[in-house]
């Protein structure tokens, strides 16, 4: 773009509003989310994830517009909270970053996550969401399937989550110690990623891109092998016959 050409799109682009980005002295953007490029002479299309690639780094749109139009640092593990639950609206007054940890107890709902985890796998009728153990190892499987860690790469705390179910020794209280936070952050935390998993797979459901499976059919045991006493009773039967 020429000299005379560049300072006349820089002042039309100021006219509605947009700001240059900081650290990239060609891109503007707006207060709700709409960026241009100046070198390559474009507006950048917004898909389902607010992601755009810039010179090989991926960045942020809604933190950008919080950067730029409300001074706040661009924080790369925190996340974004839409103030109307609209992902699609960027405008500045609809954005804020969410608290890092719920300063209250995040609890899992057991039948909410006994119907996600059903989505996914053949559980037993006598399967309990308490059997922790078991259940961590669902949530690895399905969380593996899904690539939930990847598409939440930015999130803070994320690897506190992989830690916790990677890991089938980890418990809650030795993870706490290990990131020196409190347990009680630390329950709320990998709660919290557990509700998020949930949510994503029950809103799948009811969008028809998953269904419940069934449980899983019982299979007959084995006939049990004779007792000691059994044992010597059949011997004792079968010495009398021979003794006829």
């Amino acid at each position: 773009m020429r000299h005379k050409e560049r300072i006349e799109k820089i002042k039309s682009l100021k006219s509605e509003g947009f700001k240059v980005v900081k650290d990239h002295p060609d891109l503007y953007i707006s207060p709700d989310g709409r960026l241009y490029n100046l070198e390559r002479k474009w507006e950048y299309t917004i898909r389902s994830k607010p992601n755009i690639l810039v010179c090989g780094q991926l960045l942020n749109v809604p933190k950008l517009v919080l950067q730029t139009f409300a001074n706040q640092p661009y924080r790369t593990h925190q996340h974004i909270t839409f103030l109307d639950g609209n992902r699609s609206n960027m405008n500045i007054a609809n954005l804020k970053y969410s608290n890092v940890i719920p300063s209250k107890q995040v609890n899992v709902d057991g039948e909410r996550l006994l119907m996600a985890i059903r989505c996914y796998i053949n559980v037993s009728k006598r399967y309990n969401v308490k059997d922790i153990f078991r259940t961590k190892t669902y949530l690895l499987s399905i969380v593996k399937t899904r690539s939930f860690i990847s598409s939440h790469f930015e999130d803070m705390y994320i690897g506190i989550f992989s830690e916790y179910l990677e890991k089938t020794t980890a418990i809650r209280k030795d993870i706490a110690e290990k990131h020196v936070i409190t347990i009680f952050d630390c329950h709320n935390i990998i709660n919290g990623f557990i509700n998020q998993l949930v949510d994503e797979i029950l809103q799948d459901l009811d969008t028809g891109l998953l269904e419940i499976k069934d449980f899983r059919k019982r299979t007959r045991k084995p006939a049990s092998k004779l007792t000691y006493r059994e044992f010597k009773k059949f011997l004792a039967e079968l010495r009398q016959e021979k003794s006829i």
